[in-house]
């Protein structure tokens, strides 16, 4: 299923022949995505259906494929909230950083001002005192 759209289309079967070695991973990372995915879902369903059959139950009873569907439908669009909300959390935190960022450059800013002005103050009250301005 996945090798399929690099045999059919013109720009993937360019890319496969030009990059052979990265397309092969991509290839085998969604192969495995896939599997894995698929896996969870058919063993999640057999759980439920199993859970339902020999602990609450006892028998067969026809909903039972029905809830297990119900349920792992539910975990898929559980999992697309979860993403998002991750997606959002991890955009406040770089919103944070950079946040973070602007107050230390404004504090560094305001130290290196305040350094300036108290030099200033000391070369000014230095050229003060070597003019003879002083009142003794």
């Amino acid at each position: 299923m996945h090798a399929l759209p690099l045999l059919l289309s013109g720009g993937a079967r360019r890319r496969l022949l030009a990059a052979p070695l990265a397309e092969g991973r991509r290839l085998c990372a969604s192969v495995g995505r896939s599997c894995v995915f698929l896996a969870s879902f058919v063993s999640s369903i057999h759980a439920v259906i199993c859970l339902d059959r020999n602990v609450v139950h006892g028998f067969d009873r026809p909903f039972s494929p029905l809830a297990a569907f119900t349920l792992c439908g539910l975990s898929v669009q559980v999992r697309t909230m979860l993403l998002q909300l991750l997606l959002l959390v991890v955009l406040l935190l770089l919103l944070l950083l950079v946040l973070l960022l602007l107050l230390l450059l404004l504090m560094l800013l305001h130290t290196a001002a305040h350094a300036a002005a108290r030099a200033d103050v000391r070369t000014s009250s230095c050229s003060w005192r070597s003019r003879g301005g002083g009142g003794s």
